[in-house]
């Protein structure tokens, strides 16, 4: 197995992150192979159990950690067990678009307030 994990920098709150993640990502929701269970606290920050589909249809596990970051905003850690070779390449892509796409619902939702 593989250990898999993507980062990401977002310019929100972690409170506003894990509030985003409770949410049904709407259209996007499975279309990236992604499903996350309800953020709880954990410590700081927050931390939801993940699952993220490889190419092969199969589900890996793992987990979303939301933190606070020393600079303004959240630092976000996807963490994945995955089969090696390409299944783990693509739970990689799957966790960076989610990554990405949780980032650009983060933005909209600060220019809408």
């Amino acid at each position: 197995m593989a250990r898999v994990e993507v980062r990401r920098h977002i310019a929100a709150d972690p409170a506003s992150v894990a509030l985003l993640l409770a949410e049904p990502m709407g259209e996007d929701a499975g279309r990236d192979g992604v499903t996350v269970a309800l953020p709880r606290r954990g410590g700081v920050g927050f931390i939801a159990s993940i699952e993220v589909e490889d190419i092969d249809g199969r589900v890996s596990h793992g987990t979303v950690s939301v933190k606070p970051s020393s600079d303004p905003g959240t630092d976000l850690v996807v963490s994945v067990a995955a089969p090696e070779g390409p299944a783990a390449r693509s739970v990689e892509r799957a966790a960076r678009l989610f990554l990405s796409r949780l980032a650009v619902r983060a933005r909209s939702r600060s220019f809408a307030a």
